[in-house]
């Protein structure tokens, strides 16, 4: 529209039989026209935008359901947690107080737990300390970074689950089935796992200080730069296991079997390998050890620490015998 010469406003439509996906007006949600006006006196330019009833309440819509969807997330949470914590009344006689947590039964039966945790994991919940999993079936799981502290896993199979960065920290786990699982820089440090069966398990920079394994079958197990400090596998199986840098300083290894077990760079230091089984003394020619290091009648092991260098088989240190007997990579 003009007045003489002047023109006084423009307008400009967006006609479509349905709402843009897109906003097309900055800080608006949809619009149906846009008024350009020129002051007739002052000469100024303004801009009207026109937004739709239509937008309006479209948007409010995605919003509302929006919220909603997160209730219900977090109701179901509550829920499913209600399922794992919730147990029977039952007396607690500080007796049974123990770190372990309280000794009552669980109300909900083990399905249920089971399916409690693997759909809280899918919403995003990591902390099931103390929870009661003896016995559950829970083979190719995938409960990556999740918090067992404490928890009660014995005789549960876990074959093949994806376990990585989990925290098992002082958990119970004997007799359970962990074969092929990935438990990758996984915390287990003064858990039980005896007679754990944790053959072909990738525990590469795990924590397993003073973890209880005896009995444990750790054969073809990837240990690669795991942490076994005081550790006790006394009558464990290590045949065929990768134990590459790892460190087991004042480990018991008592009458371990330890066929074909890959040596190097490993720190023996204070280690008991009295009556270990099948070892050879190539395998100790790689690895590192101390005057306290306890060893089969007939076999030695080079008393000075050594650093690892890429490439390079073995490369002396000084004299002196450090905490940690080892240069960073």
């Amino acid at each position: 529209m003009k007045a003489g010469a002047t023109e006084l406003f423009r307008s400009r439509y967006q006609l479509r039989d349905r709402l843009p996906p897109i906003n097309q007006v900055p800080n608006e949600q949809g619009f149906t026209g846009v008024l350009e006006l020129t002051h007739p006196t002052e000469g100024g330019n303004y801009q009207l935008v026109c937004r739709s009833v239509l937008a309006a309440t479209y948007s409010d819509r995605r919003e509302r359901e929006a919220e909603r969807r997160l209730q219900a997330a977090a109701a179901r949470k509550a829920t499913l947690t209600t399922t794992l914590v919730a147990r029977e009344p039952c007396a607690l006689p500080r007796r049974l107080l123990t770190r372990d947590g309280p000794r009552c039964p669980p109300k909900s039966s083990l399905p249920a737990r089971v399916e409690a945790v693997q759909a809280l994991h899918a919403l995003g919940g990591r902390d099931f300390m103390a929870v009661d999993l003896e016995g559950a079936e829970l083979d190719r799981v995938d409960l990556r970074d999740s918090k067992f502290g404490f928890g009660r896993l014995a005789g549960a199979s876990l074959r093949d689950a994806q376990l990585y960065f989990a925290d098992f920290q002082s958990a119970s786990l004997d007799a359970a089935n962990l074969e092929r699982a990935n438990l990758w820089a996984a915390n287990l440090a003064e858990a039980s796992l005896r007679g754990t069966k944790l053959n072909g398990v990738k525990l590469q920079h795990g924590q397993l200080g003073n973890a209880e394994l005896t009995d444990a079958d750790l054969a073809g197990a990837f240990l690669m730069q795991a942490t076994l400090v005081d550790a006790t596998l006394t009558n464990a199986s290590l045949a065929g296991a990768f134990l590459i840098d790892a460190r087991l300083t004042n480990a018991n290894l008592a009458n371990t079997d330890l066929a074909g077990a890959d040596l190097t760079g490993a720190i023996l230091d204070g280690a008991n390998l009295k009556g270990a089984g099948n070892l050879r003394q190539h395998q100790l020619d790689r690895a590192c050890g101390n005057a306290a290091t306890v060893l089969p009648e007939g076999l030695q092991i080079d008393r000075r620490p050594r650093q690892c260098v890429p490439g390079v088989a073995f490369v002396p240190c000084a004299a002196n015998h450090a905490d940690v007997n080892r240069a960073p990579r």
